[in-house]
């Protein structure tokens, strides 16, 4: 989606190498994504959502290790398929944009929807999620204390 925003926008400064890319995405940071697993389903019916949370989180350190210490092997400095890219998509995904986010201004203008709820891709970002930080230190402390229990049980240190 970069890619075709900026070929719509600024053809001139986009590499022409990018057609000769490959889907490429960050290396997950696996213990994380693994914890998650075994936690969502504490979670009941947000069982999906945490887990989602969880891969999230685990890209984004995973990106985050791999662009620091070389994590996962090469490094990643993109995500998706750029050689999919077009100047006529990037005017498709604005004009699109565009158009939604003037459908939901109209909507709450006309008081027919209320500000608090209109959503982006934005509004899910993991990290700025309301109670984020507190999810996250639950999911450790339970991933923890399960790896301590395992770590007991495996040594025959609890009955």
């Amino acid at each position: 989606m970069e890619t075709s925003f900026a070929l719509a926008e600024r053809p001139q400064q986009v590499d022409g190498t990018y057609r000769e890319l490959e889907q490429m995405g960050p290396p997950a940071f696996k213990p994380l994504a693994f914890a998650g697993k075994v936690v969502a389903p504490l979670f009941g019916r947000r069982s999906e959502r945490i887990q989602e949370m969880s891969n999230g989180l685990a890209g984004g350190i995973g990106w985050l290790l791999n662009a620091r210490y070389g994590f996962g092997g090469e490094t990643v400095t993109y995500q998706g398929d750029p050689s999919a890219a077009s100047a006529e998509l990037g005017h498709a995904i604005r004009e699109t944009m565009v158009q939604g986010c003037l459908e939901y201004a109209e909507q709450v203008v006309a008081g027919e929807l209320a500000a608090e709820e209109v959503r982006s891709i934005a509004s899910d970002a993991i990290i700025i999620q309301p109670g984020f930080w507190q999810r996250l230190g639950l999911i450790s402390a339970v991933a923890l204390g399960a790896a301590g229990l395992i770590w007991a049980l495996r040594r025959g240190r609890l009955p």
